[in-house]
């Protein structure tokens, strides 16, 4: 449910942020071998019922991106019931965001923090429910704003932090608490000898609405 919700959020960014170039939601790392060593990228599986390994978008920076937009989950979700269908559900994403100034604004420097309020006033503080099947009431809470290299440490591409940290370069992070009900209601998961997703009926959800206090 959580990469949904960095989804949906992402997306809000390809029409409301004028220097969003590649988008995605939540990622995950993923190894790979590069000249026989073996590296660690932040990976968004685009189409997860496909066996094909070439759809999947590495997001690594580069000279020829305006920027890269996505989310990382950090830490556990927090789950308390709120009654016998539904659970209220606290979570966290980490919204990353590199960018390059040249494209953005023909080299000219801009400081770090007006770029990042530029992304931080785009997020909203909720998502329609019309975007979910199994979550309603999601609640955004930006927490706090990090940046330099060590928003990459998990990764193992150098050029980060040799290259594409400096101006002009730069790299900040928001966290985000995020609150969210979720219908307990499960899917049936069903086998199959193949990669990927097998089709299944989404139940429809009754809607509850849940003001945080």
């Amino acid at each position: 449910m959580i990469s949904e919700i960095a989804t949906q959020l992402t997306n809000t960014f390809l029409s409301s942020v004028q220097y969003a170039d590649k988008v995605a939601g939540l990622v995950t790392p993923m190894k790979k071998m590069v000249n026989k060593v073996e590296k660690t990228f932040p990976v968004a599986i685009n189409t997860p019922t496909t066996c094909n390994m070439s759809v999947f978008t590495d997001l690594v920076p580069d000279s020829s991106k305006k920027s890269i937009i996505y989310c990382e989950k950090v830490g556990e979700m927090l789950m308390e019931s709120l009654n016998i269908n539904f659970w209220i559900v606290n979570a966290r994403l980490r919204l990353i965001c590199w960018y390059n100034l040249d494209l953005i604004n023909e080299g000219n420097y801009v400081d770090e923090g007006v770029v990042a309020d530029n992304l931080l006033s785009q997020i909203p503080r909720s998502l329609p429910n019309s975007s979910f099947t199994y979550v309603s009431n999601v609640r955004l809470y930006p927490q706090s704003v990090i940046s330099g290299a060590e928003i990459f440490s998990k990764y193992t591409y150098d050029e980060v932090k040799d290259q594409y940290i400096t101006h002009p370069y730069g790299a900040f992070a928001i966290n985000i608490d995020v609150q969210y009900v979720l219908n307990k209601c499960a899917e049936t998961l069903l086998t199959s000898p193949k990669c990927g997703n097998t089709g299944y009926v989404a139940p429809v959800p009754d809607i509850v609405e849940f003001i945080p206090s």
